[in-house]
Order: C-alpha cells, then structure tokens, then sequence
C-alpha cells in the first residue's frame, strides 16, 4: 500500500529547517512519507513527487498561480505562513493580502501563529474559516525548554552581546540590489513611493548601526560582539567590522542558538527579539535610529527601548555587571502577553497542532478537484512553470545559469541543506522523545524514485519510517 506523501517546502533553512524537520518527525511517525523541498526546486519535486498535500512557506500574489496548479493536479494546498506574526500588524498584513488575492478558493489549510491573526482573518472574510487553524509556529518550539536543549551551547566566542541586524533590502544577498527588492516588496502588494521611502530609511539606518557597532564595540572592549546578519544579507557589507579585534561577523547557525548562549540581544526591528523573550534573554533596541516605516511594533514592543546612545550604553553595562534592567517587570507582562497572543504561548507543541491537522485532512481521501479559468493566461510565471515542467530541474537550471551572474548562482546554494543535517536532528529529535517512537529514514531523493525522473534536482530530503 502506498504511503500518504507530504512536501514541506522550506524558504530560508537558517530560520526554518529546525521546526519543519520537527514537524516531519512527527508526520512520518505516524507513517506519512514527508519531503523537505528547497523553495527554488519546488515546481520539479512536487510535480514529480505528486503528493497529497504540500505545505507552501507563504501565499502572495507572486505564488497564486503555482498553488493553483499544484491543486489542479489533486495536491491538497496548506500555507504556514514564515512571517506569520507581520511586522505593522495582523489587520494590516491580511487586508493587504486578501487585497491582492482575488480568491482562495484553492486553500485547504492556513495555520496562524497566534489568535490575534486569526481573529483579523475571520474580519477579513476572505479565507473560509474552516480552514483557518491556529497552531503556532513550529521553529519556536525549539525555544522551548523541551527542545532548546538540543541546540548546543556557543562556547568558542566566550561571553558576548550578540547584534542582530535586518536589512536584505538594502544589503541582500539574493538578488542584484535594492531596485530588485523595491520590485519583490511592489509584487507582494507595498506601494511604490512607501517602497521607496522604506529603501531611504533603511539604507540610513544601516549605516548607523553599524557606526554604533564600532562605538560600543571600544567603550566596552573586554566582551565580544557577534553581528549576525539577516540570513539574507550580504556578509562582505560589514568587512570594515572585522578589523576590530572584539566584534566578530558570523551568519551561520540559527538565530536561536546565538541567542541562547548571549549575555543580550541588541536589535533594531528585528523578530528574533521574540525569540530572546521566549528564551528569557533581554533584548534592547536602540529606537533612536527607527523611523515609522522601520518600525517592527511588536519586536520593539517587548524590547528594552534605548532612546538615545548614553541610555544604550548605560544598559549595556548592567548587563555585563549582571544587573537587572530597569522596567524588567513591566517588559515581562507585554512581553507574556504578546507571546499569548501571536505565538501561541510557547509551549513547544506547535509542530504537532500542524501535524495532527496535515493527517486529518489527507487521511480522509478525498481527491482534490479544483479547475480555475486563470491557468489561460500567459504570463512570466505561467511561462516558468511550463518551463521547468517541460525541461526538468537540470534542463531548467543549465538555460537559466547561462543568463545569471556568478553570485547569484551561488547565492542559491544557501537555500539548500544537507540529508546528513537533517538527520542529526531527527536523531536528537528522536532521543528525547518517547522510547516507543519509531526509527526514521533520512535520505536524499533520487531519480529512481519517481516514474518522472527527468524532473528532479536531487535537492529534497526525504524522511519516512525505516
């Protein structure tokens, strides 16, 4: 008997892998056969995969069509959405998005983070609310004393603040400028002329965070900085930095790990705050540099707000000095009750609320029958996809690199992940769990697995029982 297929696909693997392998974890213990397909090779895997359902990492206009073809094609369509808790606002982000979607009728589950977001999709009307589940977002899990003890400790840098910066606008990694992200932000529904504006405040901020890095950098040099980049920023942008013997630039690992071995977090609207606050780290923002189209409200809401540079200094210095900063208790119950409502509450089981929800829609068998008139049209995404159908990922791939520069083609490879990776964390996944759970699989996806091979990158993870 042929097992029920499932393909999680995963956007940014620094950011989302931990929680999606979770969650694979527990799909394939209760014998779901689960694919981890990389956001780049995910039009020939899933196609060739056919699966029962996929999980996509978000639903915009830029993807519409492709959930539509997935689900004309019998594949159940489900979003758990990886900015689910919007940086200015639930009500904002799902009347822009319901805005630019003229209809979702091809959705048959969207997973919420928090109640907050679900009670501004049932205002919107627009998505049926059956299909609406609020289940957390499973990458926090691991913030969680369950599973944060599975992420090892950061002991080569010794104490250290750790700098946590957001600008792949203005300093991106996979794209060829900010003219190219101004066109990402329009084609996700952003206004022209606040794109621009947000570019002008960005860029101004950028530089001076990274002025204020050298300056705390040589007023307390007996602790280390560790500047971590967004994953999708360029990391030669802070070379100026790494002349400096106490500040160190590293990209790799995940944000939660860097923030569980950190004295503090310093930030300037940035989510990983969340993660600070569900780790019982402090985070500080040095909110003299925001602006209104900067500001990210909840990430500076349970933050400690230094309103210029001598109160960001003074901070900085009770918590090397192991002092409690001032307002701790008023910043512990925004900080509780922003956790309740946009994130679940933390408490480790969000993987499992998306798993037992995948199983009980796929599990009723009922084929997927969806028809939409917009398949007619033709378009540069409608071009792509008949592209990559016809080509394959290899024939695809070879036409597309001739027209791309060297970086670009590079930069793809930070999308990717490995099966031996994978694997580690299901081991440890599977350690602290149950002793009755059982063994799992973990293995690369070859050629030989599909009637239509020629499709395949040969980039998706597969995870089932053994």
């Amino acid at each position: 008997m042929n097992k029920l297929k499932v393909c999680l696909i995963v956007d940014n693997p620094l950011r989302d892998i931990d929680g999606l392998i979770l969650l694979s974890w527990y799909l394939a213990q209760n014998n779901i056969e689960v694919f981890l397909v990389p956001m780049y090779v995910q039009v020939t895997d899933v196609m060739a995969i056919k699966p029962n359902l996929v999980l996509l990492n978000y639903i915009r206009p830029n993807n519409v069509y492709l959930a539509q073809k997935y689900k004309s094609n019998g594949i159940n369509i489900a979003v758990l959405d990886a900015e689910g808790a919007p940086s200015k606002g639930s009500d904002k982000f799902v009347n822009r998005l319901v805005s630019n979607i003229e209809s979702f009728d091809f959705l048959d589950l969207y997973f919420l983070w928090g109640v907050d977001q679900y009670k501004s999709f049932l205002k919107s009307k627009k998505i049926k609310k059956g299909a609406l589940r609020i289940t957390g977002c499973p990458r926090y899990d691991f913030c969680n004393s369950k599973f944060s003890k599975l992420l090892p400790n950061i002991s080569d840098m010794g104490e250290y603040i750790l700098i946590n910066t957001n600008f792949p606008t203005v300093n991106p990694y996979f794209s060829n400028g900010f003219k190219n992200e101004k066109k990402v932000m329009m084609g996700v529904g952003e206004d022209s002329n606040i794109a621009d504006q947000y570019i002008i405040d960005s860029k101004l901020a950028f530089f001076a965070i990274i002025n204020l890095v050298k300056k705390i950098s040589n007023k307390f040099h007996n602790i280390n900085f560790v500047l971590r980049p967004h994953p999708f920023e360029d990391l030669k942008a802070y070379d100026q930095l790494k002349k400096i013997k106490n500040v160190f630039v590293r990209q790799e690992r995940t944000s939660i790990e860097w923030i569980k071995s950190a004295k503090c977090l310093i930030h300037l609207n940035c989510s990983t705050s969340v993660e600070a606050a569900l780790l019982g780290k402090n985070s500080i923002s040095p909110t003299w540099l925001n602006t209104p189209l900067l500001n990210v409200f909840n990430a500076n809401l349970i933050s400690f707000q230094a309103k210029n540079e001598n109160i960001l200094i003074k901070m900085i210095g009770q918590v090397i000095n192991g002092n409690e900063l001032d307002g701790s208790q008023k910043i512990k119950k925004i900080q509780d009750k922003i956790i309740k409502n946009f994130y679940a509450n933390n408490d480790g089981n969000s993987a499992k609320r998306v798993s037992n929800e995948i199983i009980r829609l796929i599990k009723k068998k009922k084929k997927s029958i969806y028809k939409s008139q917009k398949f007619l049209d033709i378009n540069r995404i409608s071009i792509l996809f008949f592209a990559k159908q016809l080509l394959g990922y290899k024939g695809y791939t070879f036409f597309k690199n001739i027209l791309k520069n060297k970086k670009e083609i590079q930069s793809q490879e930070k999308k990717y992940f490995s099966s031996n990776f994978v694997r580690k964390r299901i081991n440890q996944i599977h350690h602290i769990n149950n002793s009755n759970s059982k063994n799992i699989k973990v293995e690369v996806v070859s050629k030989s697995d599909s009637w239509n091979n020629v499709r395949l990158s040969e980039r998706s993870i597969r995870i089932n029982i053994d």
